[in-house]
């Protein structure tokens, strides 16, 4: 981001004079009652002393007035032994300690944004064009102490104006009582996928039955994740991974109620953004017919291989109907079909052969059969998808960071994106980019991915995720890295590392509610 000039500018180096520029409104002009001066170099030693005393007495005061709550807060993703204590004081000041947990380079360039965050039932775009600048940057010294003045009047330049943003209005309790899933896993990986699915599953009533290999282990699990607020029970099966998922169809209709309209197959890293979205567009779909619903591959050509069914790791969705029907065809698929290496793919010619039922494609539910880099698709500023897939194994993204800003802006938030005044994109969650390109064509995804064993092209992505743009080879990126969550306050820090010697970069987007 290009260097302006701030209202409240601080720029201190050991060869040049000391300029503080206040602007008129602020409180410390106020309390200073003088025009700004700029000393010169023999004034400098003498001026420095008088300014720590002051800070520090100006400091103390307001330390009086201070409400210090002790609050929960969870560094980076992990939870802390001992909460800090954050207050009003700080709120303008980095945190040197979060920071050098970033392994950063000695000194960074560091800008903060505060996002406040106004809820509205007004239809809204999924890319918003700001009015305001990206933030400021400034160098950072993370070797110096941070308790000494100069850098206690260096911070207070990183005190940002609020940028108000709107967000569509989230449900704050979903019911869906109504499906129940499934998953073929391990209870490692069971465990593993705790905190991902605390943010989809918890609280929801919806029920959560998964197979595992017999473990000793299972019944420990199962016991934290219904304190949780998970209703899972796990069941052992001595079978394969691809039979246990093919023997779902028994669980969960064995474990259907009454009032079950769904059953959904999902991997253990099937991550549902919004399960309030996922609730209402399922609501589109007939329940009372035999229905199968789910995601295609992103890649087309994938299909010509594996064939035209809904893609498991995107979550796949039965109706009740169909869910029973499919039991009482249980065995002879079972040995039909057995030979097919994967879940979904059995799962699929047992319902085109055995019923009259055909898959409904379900745009929101996502595959994310992306190899490599996959910030074009989460960059691109289109509709929120329903689900994603793949983000531990063949690429990375911290799903449980991405979706940390929730609590502050809801789940209608995430990757929702915002374009400041100056060019750059906030993609709420996920990362803050600057194109290299002057002509951004902002309606198509840049092509950052992989294909294995050809080039990546358009070609194969029509139904999906055309148009396509060029990967941007100038592009700027701060990916999220860190996330902490103070009371009311979610703090999101995004780093860029360039490498080569040149210091790292740090963003940090707070947010808080309008």
């Amino acid at each position: 981001m290009a260097p302006r000039t701030s209202a409240f500018v601080v720029q201190m180096t050991p060869s040049t004079p000391l300029s503080v520029d206040f602007p008129p409104k602020s409180p410390w002009a106020t309390m200073f009652k003088q025009p700004v001066r700029t000393y010169s170099c023999w004034q400098v030693h003498s001026r420095r002393i008088l300014t720590a005393a002051v800070v520090l007495i100006v400091i103390a005061v307001l330390s009086l007035h201070l409400d210090h709550n002790q609050v929960e807060l969870s560094r980076f993703g992990q939870a802390i032994g001992n909460p800090h204590i954050y207050s009003q004081s700080q709120s303008c000041r980095p945190d040197f300690g979060l920071l050098r947990e970033l392994n950063l380079t000695p000194t960074i360039q560091y800008g903060r944004a505060r996002m406040v965050v106004e809820f509205t039932k007004e239809k809204l775009n999924f890319t918003e064009s700001l009015d305001q600048q990206s933030p400021i940057f400034r160098p950072l010294d993370l070797v110096e102490d941070d308790e000494s003045p100069e850098q206690q009047l260096r911070t207070q330049a990183q005190c940002a104006a609020p940028t108000k943003v709107s967000v569509p209005i989230s449900k704050p309790h979903t019911d869906a009582s109504h499906i129940i899933f499934g998953v073929s896993t391990t209870v490692e990986r069971l465990e593993s996928s705790v905190s991902q699915m605390q943010h989809w599953l918890a609280h929801t009533q919806a029920r959560l039955i998964a197979l595992v290999e017999p473990s000793a282990a299972s019944g420990t699990l199962e016991t934290h994740m219904r304190t949780l607020g998970i209703d899972v029970t796990i069941q052992h099966s001595n079978e394969t991974f691809n039979d246990r998922y093919f023997a779902l169809i028994r669980a969960l209709h064995a474990a259907r109620r009454p009032t079950t309209h769904w059953a959904g197959l999902v991997d253990d890293d099937t991550f549902f953004l919004s399960p309030s979205a996922l609730v209402a567009r399922l609501a589109t779909h007939d329940h009372t017919a035999e229905q199968y619903v789910g995601g295609l591959t992103e890649d087309f050509r994938q299909v010509g291989y594996f064939g035209y069914m809904a893609y498991g790791g995107a979550g796949i969705f039965l109706s009740a109907p169909l869910l029973t029907h499919l039991n009482s065809v249980y065995p002879e698929c079972r040995r039909r079909y057995r030979h097919l290496p994967h879940g979904d793919g059995r799962l699929a010619q047992c319902i085109y052969r055995h019923t009259t039922a055909k898959l409904t494609p379900e745009p929101g539910l996502h595959q994310v059969d992306l190899h490599g880099d996959p910030s074009g698709f989460y960059e691109a500023g289109r509709a929120q998808p329903l689900s994603i897939h793949h983000w531990r194994h063949w690429y990375l993204v911290d799903v449980v960071r991405l979706s940390a800003v929730a609590a502050v802006c809801g789940d209608a938030g995430l990757l929702r994106r915002w374009r400041f005044a100056d060019g750059w994109y906030l993609t709420n969650g996920y990362s803050v980019v600057r194109y290299g390109a002057w002509d951004v064509d902002d309606a198509a995804m840049e092509l950052t991915w992989d294909r294995p064993g050809g080039e990546v092209s358009e070609e194969g992505y029509e139904h999906s995720l055309t148009p396509l743009r060029a990967r941007d080879q100038g592009k700027v990126s701060y990916r999220l890295e860190g996330v902490v969550r103070a009371g009311e306050v979610v703090r999101q820090f995004y780093v860029y590392r360039p490498g080569e010697g040149r210091e790292d970069g740090v963003l940090e987007v707070s947010w808080e509610g309008g």
